[in-house]
């Protein structure tokens, strides 16, 4: 019993990131420009994080394929397009 229990602990150690993956979001809430708060023409983990409050940094970083610290327009894009709700979930 106790090594299911540590077997169960450290699995949870990594729901993380599987959660991350697992967003749904509703391509109608973005708006870069929006979004955007400092107007600098990227969006930062903190901007995107108060229209998408389930996002972690992991899918943030993931989203970020230039590794700059923030989203371009094209970045946030294709981040929303991968994980597009089709209004069927949840």
């Amino acid at each position: 019993m106790r090594k299911l229990l540590i077997v169960l602990g450290t699995l949870g150690l990594f729901a993380g990131p599987v959660v991350a993956q697992d967003l749904m979001i509703d391509p109608a809430t973005i708006d870069f420009v929006a979004i955007d708060a400092d107007a600098n023409g990227s969006v930062s983990y903190d901007e995107l994080v108060v229209v998408i409050p389930e996002l972690t940094p992991e899918a943030f970083a993931q989203a970020d394929a230039d590794a700059s610290g923030d989203l371009s327009d094209e970045e946030l894009n294709a981040f929303v397009e991968m994980h597009a709700s089709t209004g069927d979930a949840m």
